[in-house]
């Protein structure tokens, strides 16, 4: 943090997982004394009335929103600085907390996985209506860093090989620190000032790759061909044979009237199915017919169940929209594999689909709630992962040389 500050009053911080602790870390290098708490019933034990700011930094939105509420009831000074998840939430806390901030770390994460992952220099943010860019580049030449880059304000600067302190990160540094050529410096200013001095913030690279309707049709179809039933052809090819094979019975046997070939059909798909309309019946026909129609309507009952039952698990099963989401990515070229459907990880994928650039999804949680979200955006995903990395092996073996896969 630069330089170590006095506090002259406690910070209480709450929750227990990596991120809490790592703050409660930060700040008790920074000079603050701190005071872990676990729930809301210990703000008072833990003197939040003297306190100069509560934190509350854990995974969980209630106990978070719990302990900001209240410590704003107990003190209206006291700085209240919340993690919370939910972006309704978020906003409607903001409106009330006072002093402090509501934070979300999906919101402050993301924009730097998305830097690293498209290898960017440069990072806008907007802050009271005004827009601001932080953006870094290696030191042309040994000066000190108003030398270089004027009136910008420093971030941070890396020293390279060239310095007498190499690797050392120097954060905060005034703008009179001597840099050394090849050091790494980071700067921010207004983005009306970097642009006019040639610094932007890259434009998107790439954009998004849309496919036809016909194109998804046939993905559609041939992910269904792949994920059917193995035994659903042999039902279909069986439910043919009994309805073509009874037809001709019927047509040979049945007496008094005789039937025609539609209306043998008609009659045996009706007796199949078990829908009969009345128009035809087996009554006044020999035992033997008779005796023919019972076995036709339990194999008719049965074969229609079978199929009723693979039709429904291949459409309403959620392998089927997995099978086209790893038939779409098998298309996909110089596109992003985001692997994990976090709170980080959905909104990652927003800033990739808005920079315009091809997104895959690898989520095994097939009840994951963000995947409504990643839906919307037309990003495929992929959740069952080991069978279908087995199909993708599957197909890119017996694929012909020259495929692209």
């Amino acid at each position: 943090m630069g330089e170590v500050f006095q506090f002259h009053r406690e910070i209480i911080v709450s929750g227990d997982d990596p991120l809490s602790k790592t703050i409660a870390e930060e700040l008790r290098g920074a000079g603050a004394r701190i005071i872990k708490i676990n729930t809301a019933t210990d703000l008072l034990g833990a003197g939040v009335h003297r306190a100069r700011a509560v934190v509350c930094a854990g995974p969980n939105d209630a106990v978070n929103l719990e302990i900001a509420l209240l410590a704003r009831e107990y003190s209206s000074s006291v700085r209240v600085v919340a993690r919370l998840a939910n972006g309704v939430l978020r906003e409607a806390v903001t409106a009330v907390s006072g002093p402090g901030a509501i934070l979300d770390v999906a919101d402050l994460a993301a924009p730097s996985l998305v830097e690293a992952v498209l290898s960017r220099n440069a990072h806008q943010f907007d802050t009271a209506g005004i827009e601001f860019v932080v953006w870094g580049a290696e030191a042309p030449y040994n000066a000190t860093l108003r030398e270089i880059h004027a009136d910008l304000a420093p971030v941070a600067v890396v020293h390279g090989k060239n310095s007498p302190t190499p690797g050392e990160v120097v954060p905060c540094p005034g703008r009179d620190l001597q840099v050394y050529a090849g050091d790494w410096t980071s700067m921010i200013g207004v983005k009306d000032e970097l642009e006019a001095r040639g610094i932007t913030v890259p434009p998107p690279t790439a954009t998004r790759s849309r496919h036809s309707r016909v194109r998804r049709a046939i993905d559609s179809a041939r992910a269904m061909r792949d994920d059917v039933n193995p035994f659903l052809l042999p039902s279909l090819a069986f439910a043919l044979f009994l309805t073509l094979g009874s037809t001709a019975v019927v047509r040979l046997t049945y007496q008094n009237p005789r039937m025609s070939w539609i209306d043998s059909l008609y009659f045996v798909s009706e007796t199949i199915t078990t829908v009969g309309y009345g128009e035809f019946n087996f009554t006044q026909q020999s035992p033997l017919l008779r005796l023919f129609a019972v076995g036709l309507m339990f194999s008719g009952a049965i074969v229609t169940a079978i199929l009723v039952a693979f039709l429904a698990d291949l459409m309403l099963s959620r392998r089927f929209v997995q099978t086209a989401g790893l038939r779409r990515a098998r298309h996909m070229r110089d596109h992003i594999v985001v692997v994990g459907l976090g709170s980080i990880g959905v909104r990652v994928v927003n800033d990739l689909t808005a920079a315009g650039y091809d997104v895959l999804v690898i989520e095994p949680d097939e009840n994951n709630r963000f995947l409504s979200t990643v839906a919307e955006l037309d990003v495929p995903v992929i959740s069952e992962i080991q069978r279908c990395a087995r199909r993708w092996n599957r197909h890119a073996s017996t694929a012909p040389a020259g495929s692209r896969w």
